[in-house]
């Protein structure tokens, strides 16, 4: 069921860019903006107790991830053994021009 969703936002996104005239695409930052806050899982207990929209910036060759303040709801539970979590990110770079990636 996700991949499904996640298949057609991406096809939505397509649709969007594309210009018709032509058959190329326009991919500007906008027409992503669509997957901002996507959720693979949307029965998540994660997203609904800890959703927090990232903000991006860029200053020349780099870039600023920040979160805002999130306040834990005192009915979360953690496993028994648990006191933690770990937050983490993966950055990718697409290229689409020369089609190539970084991660």
């Amino acid at each position: 069921m996700a991949i499904s969703r996640f298949t057609g936002e991406n096809a939505l996104i397509l649709n969007s860019a594309l210009i018709r005239e032509s058959q190329t695409f326009d991919f500007s930052n906008a027409v992503f903006d669509k997957l901002n806050g996507f959720e693979f899982n949307i029965d998540s207990p994660v997203r609904r107790l800890l959703f927090a929209q990232p903000t991006f910036t860029t200053t020349g060759e780099a870039i600023k991830i920040a979160l805002p303040e999130m306040h834990i709801p005192k009915d979360l539970k953690f496993p028994t053994e648990g006191n933690n979590c770990i937050l983490a990110f993966q950055v990718a770079l697409f290229d689409m021009e020369n089609y190539r990636c970084r991660k």
